[in-house]
């Protein structure tokens, strides 16, 4: 049987298992296998990961583990760990990974370049502490200000604000919004003790230059030189290194990052700057640790216990076989909130297509949501114990605050109360509360009978456990090529290309005529009607509804 008629057996197989466990009910499987938790339970690095409460059995995972096996997933994973060509729309392999291994023995080229860009990026942040390199007129640095977008920004800005600033660190910042008060100076020796970075791997990102030629209008109007702030200020990381020295800045200021590591895996690149100068060269080189850890698990460990396969089995057998929509993911660390966020770009940008690799189209992806601690029972949860949709969650949870933190009593014991809310969530999402249990809680509440039902729960509703002992750098490292690696893995079981992002092209494509249309000219006039790049009007090339809304959106006073 060949590869392909293997799979669509399987499939065929997966589908008649999932008709058959239209009723399956997980309370009544952990009654009935008292090991159910030591079945669906992993251990890796500082992660353990509970995946008993899904709506799994034994069979399910058997079948699943037949699909990757027969799709041949892991060996795609190892082919991308050894820097083959996994990206065939762009024509490039995909080579994060290399970036975090070791630069000795017999390690590709890449990994010694990366060291070397690393202890160049180290020497750096050295020479800023230490005053040796400084801004216009010798003005020390006291704040970092990262400006990027996209994988420029989400990677860096979690990181920074989920690991300690040591204490010689300049306050780093992220700006990629264009909205007036995104970035605010105070005077001209405000933005003199300000470094700079533009991330662009193209260097021709629309808002990191528009927000570069903000801070270069403003340094003019009080009277500074913009080529001396450029020199001197200015730092650019990008795969395009001789457009940043056309831009002025210096040669010595500019950082490359190779071309085939996409954005939303870049922050063990040059990209990475900014989390060094937040954090220093240690803390960073745990967080690669950490990330490489991680990387050899995957390749290494047998199917059954690799946990980025079982978890990217679990959203292949949501997506395709129980018609979920959605993951939520909860994190219990005010450090880690903007971790939801940066794990958004990585998956949906990586699944969120409908072609595949093959030439067909149908393939099904997860939207990704979710938020921190205990403030999430008080929004959204709501929906994901009585909502009518089906959503799995994953939780995220330190059994102990921060290592870095040194935590009174009182602390500590608030953080165990913030832990047994992750855990009572998880639980609640799976028992429910029956009719009888309901009605009994309206009795003691007041509750008129006709409403006993407002207060039902029905239960059976998947959550994936994880919890390591302290948040590190190299847990963060884990964390963030666990999920890596899922995704990568979930887009080999579904005939996607992780690596490409052509449906992000399209608004910026379209938004140069819009423009045009709403930008004012040089002297102040308003363009009328709009001109497109190729000289049709506005009106000609937009959909109705567009075109109405330049138009009233340029009838109203500035």
């Amino acid at each position: 049987m060949n590869t392909t008629s293997n799979t669509t057996a399987i499939a065929a197989k997966l589908s008649q298992h999932a008709s058959s466990m239209h009723n399956f009910d997980m309370r009544q499987a952990f009654t009935q296998d008292q090991k159910r938790v030591a079945k669906f339970s992993l251990q890796t690095s500082d992660i353990y990961l509970d995946y008993s409460k899904n709506l799994i059995n034994e069979e399910t995972i058997q079948l699943l583990l037949e699909f990757a096996q027969a799709k041949g997933v892991l060996d795609k994973f190892k082919q991308q760990l050894g820097g083959e060509l996994v990206n065939p729309t762009e024509k490039q392999a995909a080579i994060h990974t290399a970036l975090r291994r070791s630069g000795t023995g017999e390690s590709v080229p890449l990994a010694k370049e990366a060291e070397q860009m690393r202890a160049r990026m180290y020497s750096v942040r050295q020479d800023v502490v230490e005053g040796k390199l400084t801004g216009v007129g010798g003005s020390h640095f006291t704040r970092v200000i990262n400006l990027g977008i996209g994988g420029s920004h989400l990677g860096g800005a979690m990181a920074v604000a989920a690991l300690p600033a040591q204490a010689d660190s300049p306050k780093v910042e992220f700006v990629c919004s264009l909205s007036p008060n995104a970035l605010g100076f105070t005077s001209k020796e405000d933005v003199e003790s300000c470094l700079i970075i533009l991330s662009s791997k193209s260097f021709g990102t629309e808002e990191t230059l528009a927000n570069a030629q903000r801070i270069i209008n403003y340094y003019e109007s009080v009277g500074g030189s913009s080529s001396d702030l450029l020199r001197d200020n200015f730092y650019a990381i990008t795969a395009a290194p001789e457009k940043a020295e056309e831009y002025g800045i210096s040669k010595d200021n500019v950082f490359t990052m190779p071309k085939s590591v996409g954005g939303r895996y870049s922050i063990w690149s040059a990209i990475g700057l900014p989390i060094i100068f937040h954090c220093g060269m240690n803390l960073y080189e745990q967080l690669i640790k950490g990330a490489a850890g991680m990387d050899e698990h995957c390749a290494d460990t047998s199917p059954d216990n690799n946990m980025p396969l079982i978890l990217a089995l679990l959203s292949y057998w949501y997506v395709n076989y129980l018609n979920t929509t959605s993951i939520c993911i909860n994190v219990y660390e005010n450090c880690l909130a903007n971790f939801p966020a940066f794990l958004q770009q990585l998956i949906m940008e990586s699944c969120g297509k409908n072609a595949k690799l093959d030439g067909g189209m149908g393939a099904k992806s997860e939207v990704v949501w979710g938020g921190e601690g205990t403030a999430i029972q008080h929004s959204y949860m709501q929906l994901c114990h009585q909502g009518n949709q089906l959503i799995p969650i994953d939780f995220i949870v330190g059994a102990n605050p921060p290592r870095w933190l040194k935590p009174s009593a009182y602390e500590l014991q608030m953080h165990k109360i913030q832990i047994a809310h992750a855990l009572a969530q998880s639980q609640a999402l799976l028992v429910g509360r029956s009719a009888d249990a309901a009605a009994t809680e309206a009795q003691a509440k007041g509750i008129a009978n006709e409403y006993i039902s407002h207060l039902e729960m029905p239960g059976n509703r998947p959550s994936n456990s994880f919890v390591y002992g302290a948040l590190s750098a190299e847990v963060l490292g884990a964390l963030i090529a666990l999920y890596e690696h899922k995704t990568a893995l979930f887009c080999y079981l579904s005939d996607i290309n992780p690596f490409d992002q052509w449906g992000v092209e399209l608004g910026k494509q379209l938004s140069t005529d819009i423009k045009n249309s709403l930008i004012d000219n040089q002297d102040g006039s308003h363009s009328g009607e709009a001109q497109s790049t190729n000289g049709d009007s506005m009106d000609s090339r937009c959909d109705p509804s567009t075109a109405q809304l330049v138009k009233y959106i340029k009838s109203i006073p500035e």
